[in-house]
C-alpha cells in the first residue's frame, strides 16, 4: 500500500514525506486495540428500537 501511494504521489508531481516503515515494522500481532477493534458491535440505523447508533455513529439514547 505504501508503495502504491508513493507512486501516486510521484505521478501527481508530489513528494511523499514522513517515515516509510519496512515490512518487519508493520507486520505481526500488536497489542489488542492497537490496529483494529477486536470486539464490540453496535447496530446502526434510523430506528432507536432496533439500533444503537444512527448512520453518523451518534447514540439514539443514553441512559445513566
Amino acid at each position: 500500500m505504501q508503495d502504491t501511494f508513493e507512486e501516486v504521489f510521484h505521478n501527481l508531481g508530489g513528494e511523499p514525506v514522513g517515515i516509510k516503515l519496512e515490512m518487519e515494522q508493520i507486520y505481526g500481532v500488536l497489542v489488542p486495540g492497537r490496529i483494529i477493534q477486536e470486539v464490540s458491535i453496535t447496530r446502526m440505523g434510523n430506528n432507536p428500537s432496533t439500533s444503537v447508533t444512527n448512520k453518523f455513529n451518534q447514540m439514539h439514547d443514553i441512559y445513566f
